[in-house]
């Protein structure tokens, strides 16, 4: 519902303010259900032909909590009745493991809390039409990893994005 999370190039693409806050609770009464929230706000600037956004996203996992702050920007071309923009977005990834929030017999392997944080940047590009939406993003350009207790962890990989939508009158 917010193609904003996916896709760079939607900011600022309506030439309006736009602001949306969502919160998912997947599984709720279980212990450790995940968890989602997002919000974020994007508007058409210089003559509609710049946009700009923020955008955050907070994920919880039972222990694992991730928390993803990004900053947007894209440029829109005019083009006859189309519009076609170019997304980049560039921002932080935090990641935090709490063992001292599992209930377990004490073992080395979990005694010490794991943390750390790491750059993140996408594009995007799609075109806009009166009927049609189409884009295609790569939102997670760097590989995420991180090493904890002598092992790696990969939290992102690069994800290709290809999404389309038309709409048809009755």
């Amino acid at each position: 519902t917010n193609p904003l999370i996916f896709n760079p190039a939607y900011a600022g693409l309506n030439n309006a303010l736009n602001a949306s806050v969502s919160y998912r609770n997947q599984w709720a009464g279980f212990d450790g259900n995940p968890t989602t929230l997002n919000a974020s706000g994007h508007v058409s600037l210089v003559d509609n032909r710049v946009g700009g956004g923020l955008l955050v996203l907070k994920d919880q996992l039972g222990i694992t909590k991730t928390t993803e702050v990004h900053a947007l920007a894209s440029y829109k071309l005019q083009l006859e009745e189309m519009v076609v923009s170019f997304g980049m977005q560039m921002g932080v990834v935090a990641f935090r493991n709490d063992y001292s929030e599992l209930t377990i017999d004490p073992d080395l392997a979990f005694n010490q809390n794991e943390r750390a944080s790491k750059p993140n940047v996408g594009v995007g590009a799609l075109v806009r039409t009166n009927k049609f939406l189409a884009g295609f993003s790569v939102p997670r350009m760097i590989k995420t990893k991180f090493n904890t207790a002598g092992r790696d962890f990969e939290l992102y990989d690069q994800h290709y994005y290809l999404f389309g939508s038309y709409v048809h009158y009755l």
